[in-house]
């Protein structure tokens, strides 16, 4: 049911994203829950920016957890954080979030 909800609405009508240095759930919103979602976001965050593309995925604790893109200048690096708890504030970096329960 949830995959036919993302087929019918669109899955970049799904994503938002945060200021620089705030978290997903500091907006009230959900991480991505996964490398490959994170890789699907691309085309979402070229919306505003347009150097957007996926790295890799990995676990840190210097990076917020889930999806997130440098956006310091063109830089567009785009990383999944498995870290269970990763950093509160990164400056550089926002998170792509889902907007609800999906």
């Amino acid at each position: 049911m949830k995959l036919i909800s993302l087929i019918a609405v669109g899955w970049e009508d799904l994503l938002v994203h945060t200021e620089k240095g705030t978290t997903c759930s500091d907006n009230g919103f959900q991480d991505l829950s996964t490398d490959q979602e994170c890789s699907d976001a691309v085309n979402y965050a070229k919306s505003f920016n347009d150097y957007a593309r996926y790295i890799s995925s990995g676990s840190w604790t210097v990076h917020h957890k889930g999806c997130v893109i440098f956006e310091d200048g063109s830089d567009g690096r785009m990383y999944f954080n498995r870290h269970s708890i990763g950093t509160k504030s990164r400056p550089d970096t926002q998170s792509i979030c889902k907007k609800g329960n999906y």
